[in-house]
């Protein structure tokens, strides 16, 4: 079945109502059938502990760092700080400067503070070490379930330098490089270990986080869902999700009053996102649904997704006596607001209690709370309760839940406390008035907002204990309507794919085919190319280049079958124009040029993109097996060109490895490049015969920012007497291919001095191997050529470089002999 993954930062010791609608949808869905996973981004070594107290078994939720550890789904093992092997209490001494924090001495000098985690009988938390100076130079974090998962390293001033984090067999999974920025120690790099046989280097935690989303999706594709618009954007680079989901809790917009002002802005990059948009965004309310669809791309959808089970006792308060609250407390919950509305009523009816319970966003907060109840001096009747999931003894003698919340998306802790069947007083502010709370049928609302007129109002009600009955059977009748039942549900109307969004259809490869006269061998290679086994749109772009042998009629009959084959047609200009051409049309993300007359493997498409997702890369390279005329494989050891399992940091970094064969492999056909690259650094191939796959393939790699090479063979060149390779030998004994190789070296040479291209070693050797030798070498050393050449590299490069090549030619004619054969 589909997968319903809800995307998150984490699960916490105490959650806001975002975190706590994930775990209940978590549950709900799996109870019924639909699988579910619950899917979070940070570090957390308690994250066991936490989902153990909300209920969620050990398959309902993963984590990225748990998963790239290998750290999913292992029993649990206590460690206690006394049985600590790398701090064995026989060689040490230690003193507990509390019940939480053991000192550790050697020789006099504190070598250790062992940390006990909090609420557990000496269980160890994490390790400082310090060293001679009494500077902290690592500690070391423990696992919930019992191992070390992650350490971090520290210079001697104090900054963190790396964090390692480790499997459960003690083999490094994944580092983290901090880099010292104005005074401060950031994240700057993020590198992943013998991954699937690669070593991967991001940029950003989001690469990873989103390399983790994809490789989820790849193994059992699904819907993913955002309840954090933190989170959202980033669901819109997973690779072929079923659906990407936003769920807003809240008013998307800022009032002023009763005036909307604008759209808030942690939710801008979700409904307006700069590129691309969600599949949905989702919503409690028609009201609030009605109001997003003006304003942006993405389908809206009407989808609670709360669910509380209704209280089948009867709830028989109905005196006003004890009002409550459950929820974050914070500035944005206006509790300040629901402090004076309780000042109200208690300054008419002493005998009424408020009681608070959750937890501050922050200890500024919790300070001007704390001091506004004192100031009030009401302190002996509002009191504040530490968060937790189980709310029966809370509100078992409540009479009344209050918010005084300035703007809201439907109300999940109101919910809550209707399961109760105790009604709900707030302010009458979208989208919850009229939608979950309706003023005289299951709570109050008030229209004014403002904390004496709330007060008035629920004073009002409470002298009528009938009319208190009626709300609270309305309560329970909304919290009726709110079912797991109806939860799945609105879940599998999610799922309906019928009615998702028309949206463009992308394009994720583009394979550009310069044809010119192979009718031999074109169906073969057109088959190849159609008959991949992908998920992965793709397109075939064929630049028949004057063909005059019947090739040309081939590719109409594979244009009419094949929609996504688009034909062009020019006048015989050469395979370079060609690939131009066919460039110039390119729709796909990504951009493969493919011989005309070769083979592919059928799974090309699938392994390339792949590499491409979980990498970032420019550039993907693979290894290729030459082939003979009639298709099968030479016999010699020498038939493929490989390419090993590694990412370049650059593609200069890659360049430098590529001279393998006496020559450097760079043949446009090894590779596959991304569109944006291509486009952004304007590399095209040049106007010349000859030596056009040198000058691309040299500037594609000089400027690609990340490379990935892959030992996979996906590409059969062909060998047979009109092939690239034979063409390309021969055409160095006539004078006219011998100036067509002039003319893209020079061509060559102007782009480097253009883009300021360093010349290091491996671009000298580039430029003797595939230039020069085609150019001065025939039968001897041609010392006219070689004048004449020389003084127009000087044009470009410094007189040191010319006296590099001078040697390096004469150095290269010593072998010439041998190798003259293979050259001609």
């Amino acid at each position: 079945m589909k997968m319903i993954y809800s995307v998150s930062e984490n699960i916490f010791d105490m959650n806001s109502g975002m975190e706590l609608a994930q775990v209940q949808r978590t549950k709900i869905l799996n109870a019924n059938g639909q699988p579910a996973q619950l899917l979070t981004r940070t570090y957390n070594q308690r994250l066991a502990r936490a989902c153990d107290k909300v209920g969620l078994a050990n398959n309902e939720y993963l984590n990225m760092f748990d998963y790239f550890q290998d750290a999913t789904n292992i029993p649990r093992k206590e460690v206690s700080v006394r049985a600590l092997p790398t701090l064995p209490f026989s060689k040490y001494h230690v003193k507990f400067s509390s019940a939480e924090k053991w000192n550790v001495f050697a020789n006099g000098y504190r070598v250790a503070v062992m940390n006990v985690m909090g609420g557990t009988p000496e269980l160890i938390d994490n390790i400082e070490y310090f060293d001679r100076f009494n500077n902290k130079s690592l500690v070391q974090y423990y696992d919930w379930r019992g191992f070390l998962s992650m350490e971090e390293n520290y210079d001697t001033a104090g900054n963190i330098v790396n964090q390692v984090y480790l499997k459960p067999t003690g083999e490094v999974a994944l580092e983290i490089s901090f880099s010292n920025v104005t005074g401060q120690a950031i994240p700057t790099m993020w590198k992943l270990n013998n991954y699937n046989g690669f070593d991967y280097i991001f940029d950003y935690e989001d690469q990873l986080f989103l390399t983790f989303l994809n490789e989820l999706n790849r193994t059992n594709q699904g819907v993913f869902i955002a309840d954090n618009p933190n989170i959202a954007n980033i669901l819109m680079s997973i690779d072929n999700p079923i659906k990407t989901v936003a769920y807003l809790h809240e008013d998307h917009l800022t009032h002023a009053g009763a005036q909307i002002t604008e759209v808030q802005p942690e939710y801008i990059k979700v409904i307006q996102p700069e590129f691309g948009h969600l599949d949905v965004i989702a919503v409690a309310t028609a009201k609030q649904a009605a109001t997003l669809q003006q304003i942006t791309e993405s389908e809206v959808k009407v989808i609670p997704t709360l669910s509380f089970a209704v209280n089948p006792e009867p709830h028989d308060v109905t005196r006003l006596k004890k009002l409550v609250y459950v929820g974050r407390l914070a500035r944005r919950k206006n509790i300040r607001g629901i402090i004076d509305t309780f000042a109200y009523i208690n300054q008419r009816q002493p005998d009424t209690q408020l009681v608070l319970k959750g937890f501050f966003v922050d200890q500024e907060y919790q300070d001007e709370i704390e001091g506004y109840i004192n100031e009030l001096k009401l302190n002996d009747v509002i009191t504040t309760q530490i968060y937790s999931v189980d709310n029966d003894a809370l509100f078992e003698d409540a009479s009344l839940f209050i918010s005084a919340a300035t703007s809201e998306g439907l109300g999940m802790n109101a919910l809550e406390s209707m399961a109760y069947g105790i009604p709900v007083a707030c302010y009458g502010v979208p989208y919850i008035k009229d939608n979950l709370v309706k003023d005289g049928v299951n709570g109050i609302a008030t229209s004014k907002h403002t904390p004496q007129e709330l007060g008035r109002k629920i004073l009002s009600i409470f002298k009528k204990p009938q009319t208190v009955v009626q709300l609270q059977q309305g309560a329970l009748a909304t919290a009726a309507e709110f079912s797991a039942e109806q939860l799945v549900k609105n879940f599998d109307k999610l799922l309906d794919l019928d009615d998702a969004p028309m949206t463009e259809k992308r394009v994720d490869l583009s394979f550009v085919v310069p044809v010119y006269n192979v009718v031999k061998y074109l169906e073969a290679t057109l088959d190849s190319i159609f008959n991949q086994k992908t998920k992965y749109d793709y397109e075939v772009i064929c630049v028949d280049d004057g063909s005059t042998d019947g090739s040309t009629e081939i590719l109409k009959q594979y244009a009419e079958k094949y929609s996504n084959l688009k034909l062009i047609s020019q006048k015989n200009c050469g395979v370079g124009a060609a690939r131009n051409l066919g460039l110039s049309h390119v729709e796909g993300e990504y951009v493969a040029f493919i011989d005309s007359d070769d083979l592919l493997a059928d799974n090309y498409v699938e392994t390339v993109m792949y590499n491409f997702k979980r990498t970032y890369a420019d550039i993907v390279t693979y290894a290729a097996r030459k082939i003979k005329a009639d298709g099968t494989r030479f016999t010699d050891q020498d038939d493929i060109f490989g390419a090993p399992n590694k990412i370049y940091a650059s593609g200069i970094e890659q360049f430098k490895t590529m001279n393998r064969y006496g020559y450097y492999m760079v043949a446009v056909w090894k590779y596959v490049t991304k569109t944006a690259h291509l486009r952004e650094n304007k590399i095209t191939f040049p106007n010349t015969q000859l030596s056009e796959d040198d000058y691309f393939s040299f500037f594609n790699y000089q400027l690609a920012k990340r490379t990935v090479s892959i030992k996979d063979v996906l590409y059969n060149y062909r060998i047979h007497d009109k092939s690239l390779i034979r063409t390309f030998a021969q055409a160095d004994k006539s004078t006219d291919k011998r100036a067509e190789h002039y003319k893209a070296f020079e061509l060559l040479l102007k782009q480097i001095t253009a883009e300021k291209i360093k010349i290091t070693p491996s671009i000298t050797r580039y430029l003797m191997n595939d230039f020069l030798t085609k150019l001065i070498f025939k039968d001897e050393l041609n010392t006219n050529i070689e004048h004449t050449t020389m003084v127009m590299v000087g044009k470009y490069l410094s007189k040191e470089i010319v006296t590099e090549l001078q040697a390096m030619l004469r150095e290269q004619y010593k072998v010439y002999a041998r190798k003259a054969t293979v050259l001609n």
